[in-house]
C-alpha cells in the first residue's frame, strides 16, 4: 500500500536528512515536499516520488490545501524553530490523527502523535528510522554505512514462512532473529515468520535490495532463491520441436515472473541453422548461449548458479529424471520448473497435494500463492484421506494464508480420488511440490513409495515445480 508522506525541510539538517532518504526510499513511499531552499529543489528535482511545492511552510492559505486523509505521516524540519512549531500548529488542527516527527526542543509533550528530535548530532539519523518502510541500520558500531541492518518481516512478505537455508545469500548472510522478545541465533533449517526482525550484514547496496524485497507481497518468485530463470535444452534428449515448446513455455514464463532475465542454454546442438534462428529472441532481458563443449549438464548447471543468479531452473522431466541432476539442484537449492507435455499457457490452476508429512506442504505455501498470483490462477489445495481424518490444520494454514495474501483457495477433500490420478487427469494444472533431500536419491526413486512428492516424479506428462525446502 502506498504511504504520503509530508516533507517541510529547510537547513542543514533537513538538507542531510533528505540525502539519506534518496539513498534508501522505498518504491512504497510517495513524498509531498514543500520548502523555500534552493539546495532542497536541486536534490529533487528528476524524483518521481517526490511532488514539490515552493512556499512559506508557515502559510496556512497554501498547506492545507495539500493535505488529505492519506497522510498519516509528516516530517518538520526547520532551522526556525517558532516556524516548526507554527507549522505544527497547522498540521495538528487539520488532523489529531497525523503522525509527527519535529525538529524542535525540549518542552512537556502531551500530543501522544508528536515526537520531538533535538540532539543535534543524531538529528538526521532519528528522522531517518521513523520514516516508514525505512530499514533500521547501525551508526554506533561497524562502519556504520548500512552493512549491519535490522528489519522486520510484515505480513504477506515472501520471506514469510520460508527457512532460512532455502534463501540465497550471497554477499549478505542473516545473523539472527528476533522473535516475541527473544534472540535466535540463525540456523539453516529456522522458518521465519511474520513479525520476525531479521538481523542482516553485508554489502550496503545489496542489503537495501533484500529490505526492498522483503516489504515486497505477492509476485516476488523467483527470488529469494535467485534474480533470474534459466532454461536448459539438451539436444542429444530433445528433439527439435521438443526446444521449440520448452522455450515457448519459458517465454511465457519469464512474461509472467519476476525473473530480471531468462537465460537460454542450448546444450549439444545438432542443426546450426535452427541455433541462428533461437539468437534471434535475444534482447536486454533474453540471453541465448549455444555450449558444444561435453561438460555434462549438472555441472553446466552448477556452474551457472552463482554467474547467472539462477533463481529457477526450467527444464523438461526426463531430463530431470537424471539422478545426478536432481542432486545437483537439490544441493544448489533452487527451484525446478519440470515440463511436461501440455500447454503451459493454457493453465487453468496451480495445486498443491496434502500427503503424510503435512509440514512440507505448509512451507512451500507462501511460494505456492506467490507462484499462483503472478500466473493467476487459482490455488487448489487436495487433501486426500482415506481414513477420512483430513489435515485440518493444514488447511486452515492455507485459509488464513489466502486471507493475508487476499488470494483465491479452492480446498478439495476426498477419500476416494489418489492426488496422483488426479493430477495425471488434470494435465492443465501445475503441481507444486516440496524438493526435499532425499527425493534427489535413486534408492528413493521407486514406484513402491507412498510418498506423494517421490511418486511426482514419474508424472512425466505434467507441469510441476518443485521448491527445495529442509527438513
Amino acid at each position: 500500500m502506498l504511504k504520503k508522506i509530508l516533507l517541510v525541510l529547510e537547513g542543514r539538517v533537513a538538507e542531510d536528512f533528505l540525502r539519506n532518504l534518496l539513498i534508501r526510499s522505498n518504491p512504497h513511499n510517495s513524498y509531498i515536499t514543500v520548502s523555500n531552499e534552493k539546495s532542497i529543489i536541486t536534490l529533487l528535482r528528476h524524483q518521481e516520488e517526490f511532488e514539490f511545492h515552493c512556499f512559506d511552510p508557515t502559510s496556512a492559505f497554501k498547506l492545507i490545501p495539500l493535505l488529505s486523509k492519506e497522510i498519516l505521516d509528516a516530517f518538520i524540519i526547520l532551522e526556525n524553530k517558532k516556524e516548526g512549531k507554527e507549522v505544527y500548529r497547522l498540521l495538528r488542527h487539520y488532523s489529531q490523527r497525523m503522525s509527527i516527527i519535529l525538529l524542535g526542543e525540549h518542552q512537556q509533550n502531551n500530543d501522544a502523535n508528536l515526537t520531538i528530535i533535538t540532539e543535534t548530532p543524531l538529528v538526521a539519523a532519528h528522522f531517518i528510522e521513523r520514516v516508514p518502510n525505512i530499514p533500521m541500520i547501525a551508526k554506533d558500531i561497524g562502519l556504520g554505512d548500512g552493512e549491519i541492518m535490522q528489519v522486520n518481516i510484515p505480513f504477506g512478505s515472501s520471506f514469510a514462512y520460508r527457512s532460512i537455508g532455502s534463501i540465497l545469500q550471497n554477499n549478505w548472510k542473516i545473523v539472527s532473529v528476533y522473535r516475541d522478545g527473544k534472540m535466535m541465533l540463525a540456523k539453516y533449517s529456522l522458518i521465519l515468520k511474520p513479525n520476525d526482525a531479521l538481523l542482516m550484514v553485508g554489502e550496503p547496496e545489496v542489503l537495501l535490495e533484500i529490505h526492498r524485497s522483503i516489504n515486497e507481497e505477492l509476485g516476488q518468485f523467483p527470488f529469494p532463491f535467485g534474480k533470474n530463470l534459466v532454461l536448459y535444452c539438451d539436444c542429444h534428449y530433445e528433439n527439435e520441436n521438443e526446444v521449440d515448446i520448452s522455450i515457448q513455455e519459458s517465454l511465457y514464463i519469464h512474461k509472467n515472473f519476476k525473473g530480471k532475465k531468462l537465460y537460454i542454454r542450448i546444450i549439444h546442438p545438432q542443426n546450426p541453422t535452427r541455433i541462428e534462428s533461437i539468437r534471434k529472441l535475444e534482447k536486454d532481458d533474453i540471453d541465448v548461449t549455444v555450449q558444444y563443449h561435453s561438460m555434462p549438464l549438472n555441472k553446466i548447471i552448477e556452474s551457472d548458479k552463482n554467474t547467472l543468479s539462477s533463481g529457477l531452473v526450467i527444464i523438461k522431466n526426463h531430463l530431470f529424471m537424471q539422478t545426478r541432476i536432481r542432486k545437483t539442484i537439490n544441493r544448489l537449492n533452487i527451484p525446478v520448473l519440470s515440463l511436461g507435455n501440455g500447454d503451459i499457457q493454457h493453465l487453468k490452476g496451480c495445486s498443491v497435494l496434502l500427503g503424510d508429512n503435512t509440514q512440507e506442504g505448509e512451507k512451500i505455501s507462501s511460494i505456492a500463492f506467490d507462484v499462483a498470483s503472478q500466473l493467476r490462477q487459482p490455488l487448489i489445495l487436495y487433501d486426500f484421506a482415506p481414513d477420512l481424518h483430513y489435515h485440518i490444520q493444514s488447511i486452515e494454514h492455507y485459509e488464513s494464508m489466502a486471507k493475508v495474501f487476499n488470494s483465491k483457495l479452492e480446498v478439495i477433500t476426498t477419500d476416494m480420488e489418489n492426488p496422483i490420478l488426479w493430477l495425471m487427469r488434470h494435465p492443465d494444472i501445475l503441481g507444486i511440490f516440496p524438493f526435499t533431500r532425499d527425493m534427489a536419491k535413486r534408492h528413493f526413486f521407486t514406484p513402491l513409495t507412498t510418498n506423494l512428492n517421490k511418486l511426482s516424479l514419474h508424472l512425466i506428462t505434467s507441469h510441476k515445480l518443485y521448491i527445495p525446502i529442509t527438513k
